[in-house]
């Protein structure tokens, strides 16, 4: 419903609505620009200025509007497939950055060593028809003595804390990184933000309320005086 078919592949599907909400971010902004532009160098008091403001508030609102409608969808009725997506991790090469980095770290070697060791080490697994995950400490070694002309001393608990998809995620510790535990305080920061948000939604919804309340009594007050 919220994605449809690759311009060039047939069988592949492309989330293409949220490609369009991450485009119309550009739209947003540049509404802001122009905004801030106008408002720039204005003297104190009203300017007729600002009747040229209107027209970026409006269409960023409603840009915003049906954004997160579409958003809303997406999220409502999407199915992530564990399964696959630790299949496809485990049975591809994705982590073998993660063991390039964690040589560099542990074991002394620049990361252009790391770079030439674990290349010829994908090109050799993927000619055997073999995933990274089948990795052995030998052939590691092995690998490293021909390679870097020294052998790397690695086990297998080594190998299991650095390309399961799980040791990749707790070593990402960077702020704004997949890390769960950083993934568990950006979800705690933002539904804070948005529980201080709704507040004074509330309070602003409110205050119109009885603003326009009062509106009608002073109306019909003058009314009935006429």
């Amino acid at each position: 419903e919220y994605s449809s078919t690759s311009s060039i592949m047939p069988q592949k599907k492309n989330p293409c609505t949220l490609e369009l909400i991450r485009g119309r971010t550009g739209r947003v902004y540049g509404a802001l620009n122009g905004l801030l532009t106008t408002c720039k160098g204005l003297i104190t008091g009203y300017n007729r200025d600002l009747q040229e403001i209107k027209h970026h508030l409006w269409t960023s609102l409603e840009t915003l509007k049906e954004s997160l409608e579409i958003i809303s969808g997406v999220i409502k009725t999407m199915k992530v497939n564990e399964k696959r997506m630790r299949a496809e991790v485990e049975h591809g090469y994705t982590l073998a950055l993660d063991l390039a980095e964690r040589l560099v770290e542990e074991k002394g070697i620049s990361f252009r060593e790391a770079h030439a060791l674990i290349g010829n080490l994908v090109l050799r697994l993927a000619k055997s028809g073999k995933s990274l995950s089948a990795l052995k400490p030998d052939i590691l070694e092995e690998l490293s003595s021909k390679i870097l002309g020294k052998s790397l001393k690695v086990d297998s608990e080594f190998l299991r804390k650095t390309i399961s998809p799980e040791a990749s995620l707790q070593n990402r510790k960077s702020f704004g990184s997949p890390n769960p535990k950083e993934i568990e305080r950006m979800l705690k920061t933002r539904t804070g933000n948005l529980e201080v948000n709704r507040r004074k939604w509330l309070s602003k919804r409110e205050a119109l309320e009885e603003a326009k309340s009062l509106l009608r009594e002073t109306v019909k007050r003058y009314l009935a005086e006429i």
